[in-house]
């Protein structure tokens, strides 16, 4: 798989006007007009009412233009992957529509194998007004139902070489002190002889290969994940790729905790008991949100969200809200 990060030669256009704004990927029309002067801190005063306006009257395009590698262009297969675009928009390549998105939460890919060519490529992102549209319609985060807009995440090209790699779910089964772990592999390939490869790394750093078929291991006094204030929380590494002739075609991994979790809803005393129990033990758990001062969920447009850490109780969930994104 060849990857390239779409962030350079980005701009931002309201409207039709001819004047092209430098334009940060990801990141946000709010960003993007401070930065060129176009509007006062929409936090200062009453600025938020002017910064709405911004939304409700205008229109914004993002375009990028970009010259793909000639690997990219010998492979049987390109996508563009769009990571997150707040919210409703229309994408465009070489004057081709992709898609409509309307769901800021999620991941797009585009099939662009017979629209990329050689040479400079423009890809367009025009962007509605999320002002007025039901949050039931629009995917949006609910603390932002009409303030700004834009690719607030990367933007991908991919290069396909002949195997993909497109999702691993990781199962576990407890059993006498004992974890099995196997692997759910879902990929496609379009050439003969693709082999498909795994491998656990546990806390320590320790290496085991899993069996080609099937992708199951046992392991033997494994280190369990509790909640904090319960225990540790040591995690494995699962390492899965695809290999040709020795050549490894696409790579996935994922990190997770061996553990047991079942909810028991059942009659006590008091009258119906809801407790989580984690690998055996009964836990109170109560819970805390946080969720940052600043409205603006885009790190180029807020100076970056920090990721803050709290030393909770222990049974004490830990949420940070960004906001209204889960992190």
């Amino acid at each position: 798989m060849i990857r390239r990060m779409l962030q350079e030669s980005w701009t931002l256009r309201v409207n039709q006007e001819q004047e092209e704004l430098p334009a940060a990927v990801p990141g946000s029309v709010y960003r993007d007009l401070l930065a060129a002067g176009r509007m006062e801190d929409p936090f200062w005063r009453d600025n938020q009412e002017v910064a709405l306006d911004w939304m409700r009257k205008n229109r914004f395009t993002y375009q990028c233009r970009f010259t793909p590698e000639k690997a990219v262009l010998e492979c049987g297969e390109a996508l563009l992957r769009f990571f997150g675009v707040d919210t409703a928009a229309e994408i465009i390549l070489n004057g081709s529509p992709l898609g409509h998105v309307e769901n800021m939460h999620r991941t797009y890919e585009f099939n662009v194998t017979h629209l990329l060519r050689s040479g400079e490529n423009v890809l367009t992102v025009e962007l509605g007004s999320p002002a007025g549209r039901s949050r039931k319609a629009l995917r949006k985060a609910w603390f932002l139902p009409g303030w700004d807009a834009g690719i607030w995440r990367p933007v991908e090209l991919l290069g396909v070489e002949e195997a993909r790699i497109t999702d691993v779910r990781v199962r576990q089964r407890h059993e006498n002190g004992r974890v099995e772990l196997s692997l759910g592999l879902s990929a496609r390939s379009t050439a003969d002889g693709v082999e498909y490869r795994a491998e656990l790394v546990d806390p320590q750093g320790h290496i085991v290969a899993f069996p080609e078929r099937p992708m199951t291991l046992t392991v033997e006094n494994p280190r369990l994940w509790w909640p904090r204030g319960y225990g540790e929380q040591p995690l494995y590494t699962v390492r899965v790729w695809a290999q040709r002739e020795g050549r490894v075609l696409d790579r996935w991994e994922g990190r997770t905790g061996l553990r047991t979790a079942r909810l028991l809803v059942e009659k006590d005393q008091f009258g119906e008991a809801f407790v989580h129990e984690i690998n055996g033990v009964k836990i109170f758990a109560m819970g805390a949100a946080y969720l940052p001062g600043d409205a603006r969920p885009y790190p180029a447009a807020s100076g970056g969200l920090r990721r803050r850490s709290f030393q909770l109780r222990p049974g004490v969930g830990r949420r940070v809200l960004s906001p209204g994104l889960f992190l």
